[in-house]
């Protein structure tokens, strides 16, 4: 494939159309975006593509290039049609001065919150993940959080048990929390896991973990 042009139409920016030459012809077509993140495509159409564990905040959504997508197309005319691969995680921040917040769990299948992970298309065209290659049990957002904003995560889907939510100021004090609520992530899909205020002298500079349990009103 030999990317000649890319266009795209400023009154409809969510379809983009990629010029180019592809010899021979193939039957089917796959895309990945961000295209980083894809490591491999084998001859039975399975993709292998990455989702970091450490991602990059944006107010009220997430950042760019951290939003693992897959496009399958049978045949050169068809368009290629983006979907989701993964599910959001959405945490309100009701505190002042934090500069990270990290997320671990365990996924009750073998599979991760992130990592490489091996992509295959379903009967409806849609993206699964069928198996985690190398995986990580933790995410962490990073970057100029605001009191009252919320931030997303994105992980792979799965239900996730043994959930610790970490707070980081910009001092370097953290403050854990614990839940024994399983966390259950499905593609394409936000699951709001947290919107608190940490008290101030549960920031320690040495861990200790608190119990908390999940409140979507804050």
């Amino acid at each position: 494939w030999t990317l000649s042009e890319i266009a795209v139409d400023p009154t409809n920016p969510s379809k983009a159309v990629f010029s180019g030459l592809c010899n021979p012809a193939s039957e089917c077509y796959y895309a990945a975006y961000p295209a980083s993140s894809a490591v491999s495509l084998d001859e039975d159409g399975k993709l292998t593509a990455t989702l970091s564990s450490s991602q990059a905040l944006r107010n009220g959504s997430f950042a760019s290039e951290t939003n693992l997508t897959v496009a399958y197309a049978e045949g050169a005319e068809n368009d290629l049609q983006f979907q989701n691969v993964c599910g959001l995680l959405a945490i309100t921040v009701k505190n002042e001065d934090i500069a990270s917040i990290s997320l671990s769990a365990s996924e009750k299948k073998g599979g991760s919150l992130c990592g490489t992970a091996v992509i295959v298309m379903d009967e409806d065209s849609l993206p699964e993940v069928e198996s985690v290659v190398s995986g990580s049990g933790e995410v962490e957002l990073k970057g100029d959080f605001e009191n009252g904003q919320t931030y997303y995560m994105t992980v792979f889907p799965g239900e996730y048990s043994d959930m610790t939510l970490t707070y980081t100021d910009v001092n370097g004090r953290s403050a854990s929390y614990t839940s024994d609520d399983p966390l259950v992530v499905q593609r394409n899909s936000v699951t709001f896991v947290a919107g608190m205020a940490v008290e101030g002298e549960k920031f320690l500079t040495e861990g200790e973990i608190y119990g908390y349990v999940k409140d979507a009103d804050g």
